[in-house]
């Protein structure tokens, strides 16, 4: 307020107050309001119009369709009977696939000017595949990669074939994204259905993406069998479980046919066949862990076993040159080659390994108070052997085999 005294003593009083600011769209007046000129560049004259967030992006979004069309993304104000442009950098701030449609208009040069398309027959924007030349509009291409998209994952492929019926050459994965944003900002979809189709479409390129790169790291590792990338994954012979690719064994005289996936080549897992008469298919690796939680008693102990196995299996220190099978039946444990006997790590039992003759040496065992012992060869005290390998300690500190009583290395 500014006050002032006249001459004939009256006081004048003016009073200023600030209109508040209002969606020239919705005309609301709270919110997140934007106004143009606050985004403006230095070289940029802007208009003073404000919208609040929701109705600026809505409006940002139906603008597309038209930019996409004249090639050039500039939108005008939203006012009516405004004629200025909006703040480019409003714009690309407040509506992503402006950003991306504009990209694609300065960078990308993938699109041919509208034609027929060979699919619905209308006169849309045309992308070609290079490998067999089919010209297919952009929204028909993102139908089809969307339908792709459960096919692909389920059926561990990471390439798609042309959407011609009876083209098998492969469509160029990295258009993808392209494609996604030029349809973003197209009509020929309800706006729900193009947002959908489109975060399916870039879903099924991450998912190739990854899949071949994960093909290609299991390629440098192994030798490894598998088809074409855009046809079906091979079906592993023991868990059963469809895979990008089956581990081989090329350097084998005996089974370098024989592919397993990762997965089982990692485990040992031990295959397991159908209970119904007749059948000799494998039962999933899935199904054999849900009967072992569901019986924990009888397949559950079997489970164990065969899980430790496995870890034997696995030991680097003992490849599989020097492991052989335990003899006893019922049995899947196994032992380590290199000793004069062998123990199996599941049951305890000691055997002489083939090439020698007569049984596992009872060296110096005694019987006392019904237990087997034997006397320490660094203190002569008697130890009882309760479990574990071959090696022992004594309390001495003296280490030694205990079936041969010769010192342990």
């Amino acid at each position: 307020a500014i006050s002032a005294q006249g001459s004939v003593g009256v006081e004048l009083t003016a009073s200023f107050s600030l209109a508040p600011m209002e969606c020239a769209i919705c005309g609301a007046g709270d919110g997140d309001m934007h106004t143009n000129e606050t985004w403006a560049g230095k070289w940029h004259s802007a208009c003073s119009h404000s919208a609040c967030a929701g109705c600026l992006r809505e409006y940002l979004a139906s603008q597309l369709p038209h930019c996409r069309q004249q090639r050039q993304v500039r939108m005008k104000c939203f006012t009516a009977d405004c004629h200025k442009f909006l703040p480019q950098r409003l714009v690309f701030s407040m509506c992503p696939p402006a950003d991306a449609l504009l990209d694609i208009l300065e960078h990308r040069n993938v699109f041919d000017a509208e034609q027929v398309c060979q699919m619905c027959g209308q006169q849309r924007d045309i992308v070609k595949n290079s490998g067999c030349g089919h010209a297919v509009c952009t929204a028909c291409w993102l139908q089809w990669g969307s339908a792709q998209l459960e096919e692909c994952v389920e059926e561990k492929r990471f390439e798609v074939i042309c959407c011609r019926t009876g083209c098998g050459a492969v469509f160029d994965k990295s258009l993808w994204p392209s494609i996604a944003a030029w349809e973003a900002a197209g009509d020929a979809f309800p706006p729900k259905q193009r947002g959908a189709l489109c975060e399916r479409v870039l879903r099924l390129e991450a998912h190739c993406h990854t899949s071949e790169r994960e093909f290609r790291d299991l390629a440098q590792r192994f030798d490894v069998q598998r088809p074409e990338a855009w046809s079906t994954g091979p079906v592993c012979a023991i868990c059963r479980e469809r895979c990008l690719a089956l581990i081989v064994d090329a350097e084998s005289a005996t089974c370098s046919e024989h592919a397993v996936c990762q997965a089982c080549e990692r485990s040992k897992t031990v295959a397991v066949r159908c209970l119904a008469a007749g059948c000799g298919e494998h039962i999933s690796l899935r199904l054999w862990q849900q009967l072992c939680r569901s019986s924990p008693e009888d397949l559950g102990s079997v489970e164990r076993r065969l899980g430790m196995r496995r870890r034997l299996q696995q030991n680097e220190l003992f490849p599989p040159a020097v492991q052989v099978d335990c003899p006893r039946p019922g049995c899947v444990g196994l032992g380590y080659l290199g000793f004069d006997t062998v123990m199996c790590f599941v049951c305890e039992h000691l055997w002489v390994p083939e090439g020698c003759d007569g049984e596992a040496p009872a060296t110096d065992a005694e019987h006392v108070m019904g237990l087997v012992v034997k006397r320490c060869p660094g203190c002569n005290e008697y130890i009882e052997k309760n479990g574990g390998c071959d090696h022992m300690v004594c309390r001495c500190k003296h280490q030694f085999y205990w079936t041969t009583l010769k010192k342990y290395p």
